[in-house]
């Protein structure tokens, strides 16, 4: 996979996880990242915002 380097202003931490990139060739995903915990897998990391009524 792919994987491109974190853009300004994207976050440096979610939660446990350290954010090391962006998944996809294109890696402009909005509100995809690519973090890692210690002692873990790398992982993909959806960040959904709010904005709607359900």
């Amino acid at each position: 996979m792919a994987v491109g380097k974190p853009r300004p202003g994207d976050p440096e931490r979610l939660g446990d996880h350290r954010i090391v990139g962006r998944p996809g060739q294109d890696a402009v995903r909005p509100g995809v990242y690519l973090g890692e915990a210690d002692g873990a897998e790398r992982m993909a990391i959806k960040v959904l915002t709010g904005g709607g009524t359900p």
